[in-house]
């Protein structure tokens, strides 16, 4: 009795969360899609208008979604510009972390930031999140995983194009 008192009690904590989900505009709620991730609260979807956006992006083990607000990855792009990886999944984001729609270029993994120069369009570290219709492309990384490393975790990666991504070292993770 008191199990099933327990999931009761959880599952509706779960749906509360969800039945008060916002969605943050970008660029009209927030100028850049870090600052909506930021502002985001589990649940939320950050829809990204169509662009490209100057900057790399870190979930911060938040449970929410990041999409393109047509669904079309060709019309929104996150370019890295070389200065750091384009998403970062490192915070035990699960299946609630979802990138979808949007397309990922010149991002960049050093040594020198972080994590040992692995995954240079996204990166995921014991991390499981949900990435799908998605263009990773023209990334880099010095070690391994120019569009995707994985270490841990179960990301779910589905309808993705992954392509032109470079690694200097000896493994290639496209």
């Amino acid at each position: 009795m008191m199990r099933m008192t327990i999931l009761f009690l959880v599952t509706l904590i779960i749906i509360s969360i969800y039945l008060h989900a916002d969605t943050i505009n970008i660029p009209a709620d927030y100028p850049k899609i870090q600052q909506g991730i930021d502002a985001a609260a589990n649940g939320d979807t950050v829809l990204v208008a169509p662009g490209t956006y100057l900057e790399c992006l870190n979930y911060k083990g938040k449970a929410v979604t990041v999409r393109s607000f047509e669904d079309n990855p060709e019309n929104c792009i996150i370019d890295c510009q070389q200065q750091g990886r384009g998403f970062i999944f490192d915070n035990g984001e699960g299946a609630g972390s979802v990138l979808q729609g949007i397309t990922i270029i010149n991002g960049l993994s050093e040594p020198d930031n972080g994590m040992g120069g692995l995954g240079g369009g996204i990166v995921c570290f014991d991390a499981s999140p949900q990435i799908t219709d998605c263009i990773i492309n023209n990334n880099k990384a010095v070690l391994a995983g120019g569009g995707i490393y994985v270490w841990g975790g179960d990301p779910q990666i589905t309808n993705c194009i992954i392509t032109n991504n470079n690694v200097e070292g000896q493994f290639v993770l496209e």
